[in-house]
């Protein structure tokens, strides 16, 4: 699909994180004059307050633009708060660029970098937009630009013909438009926020994308690149995409001729459908393609297939027509990576991928297109659980994609150590981890030996040069309920010579656990401005077991936890037998949006882990 303009404005800073507010929309007016279905032009004039370095990026100017697009003003001005520092730029000194990487697009960039001399400081931007064709929404209403960014005053203004069908929808927030008349006849909604708080990073938190107050503004008809349709309904929607795909289908003869070499002596559809997927895999690669009206429409089969490339459209499209040459149907599927459900209203900005439904004796396949490495039958967490579209010849039909149950996001570590009197001693670690878990280990298939020792060096907290073997194995687990391959990734680690104890003249006190060496308890209850939000649950299990050196007298193991809450719940225990500590620890967490007040409970949970992974075995030296 292409990039949608809401989700790139504020992905950049989903990751950072202040402590305290560092910058202040003081004041930001846009008006949106829509002239007709496909002409508008925008003004905006923002003033950004910057009181620290960590939030310097809120003075740069970034955009794009297609051909249909220009900038016909731009103004900015950079001045000290408490100094007589002025600065000014212009249009001229924008910088615009038309090189996008591995994507194939008519988009061009235009941006402009300031260097911050000091703080505070104030940047005034001026900009006027003019889109003159191909209109398919309106730029959205985005007033918190990132975390920590307090808006005094922010207004927007949406000019359009008193005979036009323009509709609004606002999304994480309350606001509501104020309607009149303009001088000149046309409708004027005026939406406003003031005095809107900072939204502060904090763990376990939503995406900043849907905290923000926004507001997305859509026509009711369409009519791009000499197409028409309507987003009346999701079923009308639908229907043009559906007819942005007629024709599109057509394998030439050599594609048909390998589709039923492949598929004719297949006994099942599941056979059928593994087959062509190795295809696809071998046969092509993904390159985003985002010229014109293919930001929507996919590439012809034959295109594809003849050149071996193409985006998640051209991809899926050229699926769909094999499967269809061997006999199985599937359906062509729009879905949002980033939302996991559609509002009621019709709309572009959020959705920015497409999949195939493909119905088999075995079970529903949500199936990548994008990417055929991922394991067929296997729903990714880009996009389980969340809401799509799908799309025939009758419309457009939301549904809902299934995901895992929390505890199939497993992950099951063994591990034995075997130490020496002298405080060293081997381990051996072979760690599982299935479903949503295990894209965590899924790059050290591709690693080498030396970048999977240094990969297992972090995560397991062992010293490089005492790791003697790090491998990966990609393997599969039957699902339940018809779902298939569950992906399984297992990681083999082995050391030696780890310092496993410290020591004294009578004793040694050794760590049982050696994977937390790093875990610190995360405290989000400490003034929780948030509610708690766990996107996937998942479930851990640990069996450690340790033998013991010959000689030395067990004196003291850890003690056995076990917590339970609404979050989730946390057990340790400890058992003995002969020269061998053996401890189980299982941890899960539920997937779930909790209150705020209810933060205390994943900190106990952490406590309850963090006193664990301290737990000593204490030998009394002969």
């Amino acid at each position: 699909m292409r990039i949608i303009t809401l989700i790139a404005a504020v992905t950049a800073w989903a990751a950072a994180a202040w402590a305290e507010p560092t910058a202040q929309i003081r004041k930001q007016t846009v008006h949106i004059d829509v002239i007709s279905q496909s002409e508008y032009r925008m003004t905006e004039h923002t003033e950004v307050v910057i009181y620290k370095e960590t939030m310097s990026q809120l003075a740069n100017f970034y955009t794009t633009l297609d051909k249909s697009e220009k900038i016909e003003r731009f103004a900015c001005v950079v001045e000290g708060v408490n100094s007589k520092f002025n600065k000014k730029y212009k249009a001229g000194d924008l910088k615009y660029s038309e090189y996008s990487g591995d994507m194939v697009t008519d988009l061009k960039s235009v941006e402009l970098s300031i260097d911050l001399p000091l703080y505070p400081i104030v940047v005034t931007t001026d900009v006027t937009y003019h889109r003159t064709d191909n209109t398919i929404s309106y730029p959205p209403f985005l007033p918190i630009p990132a975390y920590d960014t307090e808006v005094k005053e922010a207004t927007c203004m949406v000019d359009f013909p008193a005979s036009m069908n323009l509709r609004y929808v606002a999304m994480d927030t309350d606001m509501k438009p104020v309607e009149s008349t303009t001088p000149k006849g046309k409708k004027r909604w005026t939406f406003t926020l003031a005095n809107q708080g900072e939204i502060v990073y904090e763990e376990f938190s939503k995406p900043l994308l849907q905290q923000i107050p926004k507001v997305l503004f859509v026509p009711e008809r369409l009519d791009y690149y000499g197409t028409q349709g309507s987003m009346k309904s999701w079923e009308e929607f639908g229907l043009w995409i559906n007819s942005l795909c007629q024709g599109m289908d057509v394998l030439p003869d050599d594609a048909r001729a390998k589709v039923h070499e492949l598929t004719d002596t297949c006994a099942t559809d599941w056979d059928k459908v593994r087959v062509l997927y190795n295809l696809l895999r071998r046969h092509t690669r993904y390159v985003s393609i985002q010229l014109g009206i293919g930001g929507y429409r996919p590439l012809a089969a034959e295109f594809v297939w003849r050149k071996g490339f193409g985006d998640c459209k051209a991809l899926t499209n050229l699926m769909k027509a094999m499967l269809a040459e061997a006999g199985v149907a599937s359906t062509y599927t729009l879905i949002s990576t980033k939302y996991d459900r559609l509002i009621d209203l019709p709309n572009f900005q959020q959705l920015n991928h497409v999949i195939l439904k493909v119905p088999t004796s075995k079970g529903v396949i949500w199936m990548e297109c994008t990417n055929p490495e991922i394991p067929l039958g296997y729903t990714h967490d880009d996009i389980a659980g969340h809401e799509a579209v799908e799309i025939s010849d009758k419309g457009g039909h939301r549904v809902i994609l299934p995901d895992y149950a929390d505890t199939l996001n497993l992950r099951t570590t063994k591990v034995k150590t075997v130490f020496r009197p002298d405080g060293t001693g081997s381990i051996n670690i072979i760690d599982s981890y299935s479903c949503h878990r295990y894209t965590r280990l899924y790059g050290w298939l591709k690693k080498s030996e030396k970048d999977r020792i240094n990969a297992a060096a972090r995560a397991y907290s062992l010293p490089f040069g005492n790791i003697k073997r790090a491998v990966a194995r990609m393997g599969y687990r039957k699902g339940e309920g018809g779902r298939g391959l569950l992906p399984l990734i297992s990681a083999s680690v082995e050391a030696d010579q780890v310092q496993i104890a410290t020591s004294t003249r009578a004793r040694l006190f050794a760590s049982i656990n050696p994977l937390h060496g790093n875990f610190v308890p995360s405290h989000i209850a400490r003034d929780r401005k948030h509610e708690i939000y766990i996107d996937q649950g998942f479930k851990n299990v640990e069996i450690i077991e340790m033998t013991l050196p010959e000689g030395c007298m067990l004196e003291a193991t850890p003690k056995p936890v076990s917590i339970t809450n609404e979050i989730g719940s946390f057990t340790s225990t400890v058992s003995v037998e002969g020269h061998t500590v053996k401890q189980t620890n299982t941890l899960i967490l539920r997937r779930g949006t909790y209150p705020a007040a209810k933060a205390q409970l994943l900190d106990d949970l952490d406590s309850a882990a963090d006193t664990v992974y301290k737990g000593k075995v204490i030998l009394k030296r002969p």
